[in-house]
């Protein structure tokens, strides 16, 4: 297993070397466990770097640059363009403009069932566009068979069980509210995230932003994906893996709070 990026690493030098800017600064951001985050702040704009911790995330990054990369003129929304690297130990990094905005994780419990509303219209539209998207140069993988060896890398006790396998559908993989950014009007800025682009059924991004949010919200996101893209959402399914992506995030904050510890 190569070394990969840890706390310690100069990352003032790599970015200053990137921008050429010596007057660069860099914030760390305490988020995630998949790569070391910096905020970094340029003359000109704001980015975010990303540093992955080992080799199984570094694979996910490069999968990621070519997704997010893929959907830049395939959306209607912002999603980072990542520009991807290698320092002189041949370790990949990827630095991003930063999408502004609020995460809908953060301001969720405040929205007004308008504004709940309006949203969810914004999030079907999108979902819709990503799904429908011609998949056959992305190499992708289903979403069971991402989740099952990230679990085996990371000596989880889980094991997804295989799904519908006839779907070949673009999903996003880990559609959760922290990774759908608002505007200060709170509508769909962007998406951020994509490692976990896979192949899979629509109900995986469908539960994923819903297993969490209020009952209203979901209300709203299922009749206007319906709606809009004139596919029906199979309910068993959907509750299905609402309830598996709870035991998906058990699992994960069981297997930090270890990795904390340690």
């Amino acid at each position: 297993m190569k070394e990969y990026f840890n706390p310690n690493d100069d990352f003032k030098s790599l970015t200053n070397k990137i921008f050429n800017d010596k007057e660069c600064k860099i914030e760390y951001i305490p988020i995630g466990w998949t790569n070391i985050v910096q905020r970094i702040y340029t003359k000109e704009n704001v980015y975010i770097g990303r540093f992955p911790r080992d080799d199984f995330w570094a694979e996910v990054l490069v999968h990621e640059s070519q997704i997010s990369n893929y959907l830049q003129d395939k959306v209607s929304i912002k999603v980072p363009k990542l520009n991807l690297y290698q320092d002189v130990k041949e370790r990949f990094f990827s630095i991003h403009e930063e999408v502004p905005g609020i995460s809908f994780a953060s301001v969720k419990n405040e929205m007004s069932s308008l504004e709940l509303k309006c949203l969810a219209e914004d999030i079907a539209s999108f979902l819709c566009q990503i799904h429908s998207l011609n998949v056959e140069n992305l190499n992708l993988c289903r979403i069971e068979n991402f989740i099952n060896s990230l679990s085996k890398y990371h000596g989880i006790d889980l094991e997804i069980p295989m799904n519908d396998q006839s779907s070949t559908i673009l999903i996003h993989g880990d559609f959760n509210s922290k990774n759908v950014i608002l505007n200060t009007e709170k509508r769909l800025e962007g998406v951020i995230d994509f490692g976990f682009s896979s192949v899979g059924n629509i109900e995986w991004d469908l539960s994923r932003v819903c297993h969490e949010e209020p009952k209203e919200f979901e209300e709203y996101l299922l009749d206007f994906y319906e709606q809009k893209s004139h596919r029906r959402v199979n309910m068993d399914r959907f509750i299905f893996l609402k309830k598996l992506w709870s035991t998906i995030c058990e699992k994960y904050i069981e297997y930090m709070l270890k990795k904390m510890v340690q």
